[in-house]
Parts: C-alpha cells; structure tokens; sequence
C-alpha cells in the first residue's frame, strides 16, 4: 500500500503514461485525482477533473479539493499535435501553472515527465549530470520546463523529482512509434519496412517500468533528475528480428529497406544507475517480453 494512503493529482490522466500510472497508484491504495482537457470517462481507480492547464482561471475546478500529496506532472503537447511553436509556448505554460497550484497547495512531492531528447544527438551512452543540447523545439520545452520548475518550487515544501523518459511503449499507447508500425505489419502478414539500414538504436522502456519508478519515488521519496529507460539501446534491425520471432515469421522475404534515415547515426542510451543507487530501480521487462505484452494488448497476438 502506498504510505498513508497518498492523495495524488495525475495531470494527463487520459493519455498514454498518465493512465498507466493512475491505474498503479490506485491498485496501491492511493487516491488519485487526474486532470484533462477534455474529461473522459475514466481511467480506472481516478476521479477526473475536467481542466485546461493552459487557463489559470481553471484551476478553481481544484479548489474544493482536499489535500494533495503528491503532483504527477504528465500532461503534454506532443509534436505533430501543434505547431513547433505553440508545443513550445503550451507546455511551459502548463508546467508554470501547475507548479504554481503545487506551491499554494503545499505540496510535497513533485513529479515531472520530461524527455531523454534533451540530450540532444546521442552517440553514447547518458547519464542525468551530462551536458544537453535539445534538438527540436519539443525537447525545448522539456527542458524549459524542467528549469521552470526547479526555479517556482524552490523554497517551497515540495521535493521535485525530474524523470527524463526514454522511448515509452506498451499496449495503452495511441501514438504511432516504430514498434506498433512493425507488430501491426507482422500481424498481417506484410514485411516490415526499415529506413536506411536499420542501424538507429533506441532505448526502449515499458509501460509497467515507468509506472513502477513512479510508484518508489512516492513510497520512498527521491529528489533529483533521473534517466528512466530499459537501460539497453537496440537497433531498428535487432527490433525488426525480434518482432518477426514473436510472428513466428522468417527474416527472409520479411524485411524491406528503403529510403534514408536522417537520424541513421543515432544511438539512443540512458543509463539508469542513479535510479538504482537511490531507489533500487531496475527495469524489470525485457524488450522481447515487453513486445509479446504489448501485442497481446493491443490484440495482435
């Protein structure tokens, strides 16, 4: 059971991680509160608020509630979903506003899901105390945020714990990645498709992985940045092998290379050792295990 039946406020509680970690928290005793845009029906176990964290004025939705433990900062815009610019401009106001409801509420833990892309071009491996250089204005507003926060809770009451996700999969996510591409195509029979020669690495972590770290910071307590990855950089070619022995499908015949990969050189690796250290973190689901999971949730398998 989480300590003292935490009172937790998950923003984005609707989306891909956001819910995955409600669902969590609320199997450990927790009461959860989460916040969207748009309502929902619900992410099971969480009461949810309907709020824009953009409008300040919304916030007073929150004012009849009891107190709050713990902010799980989730809620993002995403690139592709506006403008490079207003993704920009969104996320620090979101983060701002929260951080402000944080502070006034006296909050004791801060949670915040930045990205392991403000590292920028990776071609070894990354830990937290490396230099950043974001490449994309997303990743701008990952670190802007990250430095927004570390400036408004300052002095307050709140611990704030920065977790820099690598490349998040499983069977609750929407977004269109790599590896929902290739179980979708190898679930019908059709030969997975590579850009350039398959040799871009990531770092893949699993939902349950995410939602498990999640889980010791507020059970354990924790301050800092923390790299949350599978600790393990597999390539495009490794991955489409891999989705291929799930299928129970041969290389040959299988396999289609075309075009150029812009980011061919890249090498996507975030070691975890801080998180272990300080709160005995290791990802626990393997890549081959994570794909058979999450194929079998998304019903391809």
């Amino acid at each position: 059971m989480i300590a003292e039946k935490r009172s937790v406020l998950i923003t984005g509680v609707t989306g891909f991680l956001g819910g995955v970690v409600a669902v969590r928290l609320a199997a450990r005793g927790a009461n959860v509160v989460g916040t969207s845009r748009h309502g929902a029906a619900g992410t099971a176990g969480a009461d949810i608020v309907r709020l824009n964290l953009e409008c300040e004025n919304d916030f007073a939705a929150l004012a009849d509630m009891k107190a709050i433990d713990s902010v799980l900062h989730f809620a993002a815009v995403l690139p592709g979903q506006r403008k490079d610019l207003d993704v920009l401009i969104a996320n620090q106001r979101m983060t701002y506003n929260v951080a402000q409801w944080a502070v006034a509420r006296n909050v004791k833990r801060f949670v915040f899901a930045s990205s392991c892309s403000v590292y920028g071009p990776v071609c070894r491996s990354y830990e937290e105390s490396d230099a950043v250089k974001p490449q994309s204005l997303y990743a701008v507003s990952k670190l802007a945020c990250e430095n927004l926060l570390q400036v408004l809770l300052a002095g307050s009451c709140a611990d704030l714990a920065i977790l820099r996700i690598a490349a998040p999969y499983g069977p609750h996510m929407s977004a269109k990645t790599v590896i929902t591409r290739f179980l979708e195509r190898a679930s019908q029979g059709l030969p997975l498709e590579l850009l350039g020669s398959g040799s871009r690495s990531q770092d893949f972590v699993y939902e349950d992985d995410i939602a498990e770290f999640c889980l010791k910071l507020l059970e354990r307590g924790g301050s800092g940045i923390f790299n949350v990855s599978g600790n393990r950089s597999v390539s495009t070619l490794e991955l489409a092998h891999m989705v291929l022995e799930l299928f129970q499908r041969p290389t040959d015949g299988n396999l289609r290379f075309a075009g150029v990969d812009p980011q061919e050189d890249y090498r996507g690796h975030f070691r975890t050792d801080r998180a272990r250290d300080r709160l005995d973190y290791v990802p626990q689901t393997h890549l081959q295990r994570g794909l058979r999971l999450t194929a079998q949730g998304l019903r391809l398998l």
